[in-house]
């Protein structure tokens, strides 16, 4: 590839990358990784993409589509009925426990 078609702009990206997409973001990971469950540090895998396109819109003017923002819509759902949803069956099933109990008194 010809150096005279390189953009100022990709190189930046570039070197940004390099420093904080690897060095930073991995040092950060295995800090994060100390301190929580390795199930709720994987998680961060699956919202990188949704972050990233709302970087992509704000930095770089992409234009995000209806069924992108459907997709991230799903994807930040998933996470949350992961992270969220045995509490809330668990404060649900109390419920409907408690419920029965003072029926039958």
């Amino acid at each position: 590839m010809p150096v005279e078609t390189w953009q100022e702009r990709s190189l930046w990206s570039i070197l940004y990358l390099g420093v904080f997409g690897s060095q930073i973001g991995f040092i950060s990971y295995f800090y994060i990784l100390q301190n929580l469950k390795a199930s709720t540090v994987a998680l961060v895998t699956l919202i990188t993409p949704v972050f990233a396109m709302m970087l992509g819109a704000q930095l770089n003017d992409e234009t995000i589509t209806d069924s992108l923002v459907i997709g991230a819509m799903f994807v930040i759902s998933g996470l949350g009925l992961y992270q969220f949803g045995e509490t809330t069956i668990d404060s649900i099933r109390r419920k409907q426990l408690k419920k029965k109990s003072s029926e039958l008194k």
